[in-house]
């Protein structure tokens, strides 16, 4: 029996040997010792997987890339940055992470190309949407939707600042859920093609990220605008312009961070971090976003030791919960406890506090699954619908080693049944959709 093995498998294992030899050296020299050298590497391994998976896709929307960030942030944890907030992770707390990562990362892979089959071979699901003016008035529509709120906000509370705005914003009821349509719009503005209905798009995305001033709300601009431009305009006329739009949004998060930091009056919080882990092998410029990338392994370890109490499935079920008016009767279960200022747990441990090591793996890799399946659909299919549902789900992929935001955000599931109910109203309602006798091919 042949093995194949091409020339750039060949290249990039003789390359991951001296590279693995480097990093080990820098684990061992800033802090890292016994088990965990062997889990960071086997880390890290995982993440030139992924990378080298996610190079083979024709886009750069891929879950792969998206989930790489996970095994990275854990592969470069190194106590010595900063002894005040960074514990040395112990063999269980190695073992619950790294073997969901791999949970996830084989539910990802497996059956690909049989969920691509089966993508294509669907019909009657997720409407294509090929009429600009169709794609424009669903454009207009959400954005409006999610802008009277905004706007509304902004009057009540502009005398006290972005504090009050922001304050005035939570009060207004379903804001939560009508700030997600102003992206949703964005996705139909950029299919529709048509320029006036993408800059009132685009300009209603920033009136919202400057009113609010969140960054959740400008990383969902930057995924949202470069995510649709990459689905519809993916040519090599346009190619060079996507290397254009990431450094621009780089450049624009890490202005937004600055900005938010100031206005939020976090500068003592800031200066205060940098003073207690002072001594440090980082400089005070790069502590922050170490210290955000990697504490959420340190805080998981933290409720490993000290919540033993199991949750049940509550942390899965929060959110339809939610919908139902439920999930503050189970309040006291929705804390997780920290050590420290910083609050980001990463993914595995809202798993491990349902159901426990075992029942965490198998989580993990349904999860998994589901982003293939998804991810699947997303490739076969032009429909904005869809690619809303996808690009909302690829940020949740993206910020896995932060958060659970299946778990916590809400707005993984909740913009799937919005897109849903939109499908409805698109197959409904004659102005906002196609006439049934010249109704468009469906998927």
């Amino acid at each position: 029996m042949k093995i194949l093995i091409n020339r750039k498998q060949i290249v990039l294992l003789f390359t991951l040997i001296p590279v693995n030899m480097i990093l080990c050296h820098i684990l061992c020299t800033y802090g890292v010792e016994g088990v965990g050298v062997i889990y960071q590497l086997v880390s890290f391994n995982l993440f030139i997987y992924l990378i080298y998976i996610g190079l083979g896709e024709n886009t750069f929307f891929n879950p792969y890339f998206a989930f790489a960030v996970c095994p990275l942030s854990l592969a470069f944890y190194m106590p010595n940055a900063s002894r005040y907030y960074m514990a040395d992770l112990n063999s269980k707390t190695y073992v619950l992470l790294v073997f969901n990562f791999i949970a996830f990362t084989l539910g990802l892979v497996f059956f690909k190309n049989i969920n691509l089959i089966k993508a294509r071979n669907k019909s009657k699901r997720w409407p294509k949407v090929n009429n600009p003016d169709i794609n424009r008035r669903w454009a207009v529509a959400f954005v409006w939707i999610s802008l009277l709120p905004v706007l509304l906000a902004i009057i009540l509370g502009i005398s006290g600042g972005w504090n009050n705005i922001k304050n005035a914003y939570e009060k207004i009821p379903l804001s939560g859920i009508t700030n997600m349509l102003v992206f949703a719009g964005l996705v139909f503005a950029f299919k529709s093609r048509k320029k006036k209905t993408i800059i009132f798009s685009v300009l209603a995305v920033v009136i919202t990220a400057v009113a609010l001033l969140t960054k959740t709300s400008v990383m969902f601009a930057i995924v949202i605008i470069i995510g649709s431009f990459d689905k519809y305009y993916n040519t090599k006329k346009f190619k060079k312009w996507q290397y254009i739009l990431l450094f621009v949004a780089i450049i624009l998060f890490a202005l937004a961070d600055s900005t938010y930091t100031e206005i939020r009056g976090a500068q003592l919080h800031v200066q205060a971090m940098i003073e207690r882990a002072s001594g440090g092998i980082l400089p005070p410029w790069a502590l922050s976003s170490y210290l955000y990338l990697e504490m959420p392994w340190s805080n998981t370890q933290y409720v490993m030791q000290n919540d033993i109490s199991s949750t049940n499935g509550l942390w899965v079920m929060k959110t339809f919960l939610g919908y139902l008016g439920l999930d503050s009767n189970y309040a006291q279960f929705y804390e997780l406890q920290h050590p420290t200022s910083f609050n980001t747990f990463g993914y595995v441990i809202y798993f491990f506090k349902d159901f426990g090591f075992i029942g965490s793996l198998i989580a993990s890799y349904i999860l998994g699954v589901i982003i293939n399946k998804l991810y699947a659909a997303y490739q076969t299919s032009t429909s904005p619908f869809l690619a809303v549902v996808y690009l909302f789900n690829f940020r949740a992929v993206m910020m896995m080693f932060f958060n659970n935001h299946w778990c916590t955000g809400a707005y993984p599931i909740t913009i799937a049944v919005l897109m849903l109910i939109s499908t409805i109203v698109y197959k409904s309602v004659p102005f906002m959709g196609e006439i049934p006798e010249k109704r468009e091919e469906l998927y």
